[in-house]
């Protein structure tokens, strides 16, 4: 169970569906729980010009790190609806 003030960095690897490149999105939570973040919704933008938006539970692969020597400032919190990318 996550103690008083932990976060969590929810990051995941995408694939743009335009030129097969990777793209990476990052959200931040008070809990490691996979499901939350999964919903979660990024605005995603690829170097080849792509823009578009997917869900975490879209993404090729998806990892949870204890936040504590990750700075998280700044980045969405994953139950919000809409983050920017990475």
């Amino acid at each position: 169970m996550a103690g008083t003030g932990e976060q969590y960095a929810h990051f995941f690897l995408f694939v743009c569906s335009e030129c097969r490149d990777y793209l990476g999105a990052v959200c931040a939570s008070s809990q490691r729980n996979l499901e939350i973040a999964d919903a979660h919704v990024f605005r995603l933008r690829c170097t080849c010009g792509w823009t578009g938006q997917l869900a975490g539970f879209e993404a090729l692969r998806h990892w949870v790190e204890l936040g504590e020597h990750i700075d998280l400032t700044g980045v969405p919190h994953c139950s919000s609806y809409l983050g920017e990318a990475a």
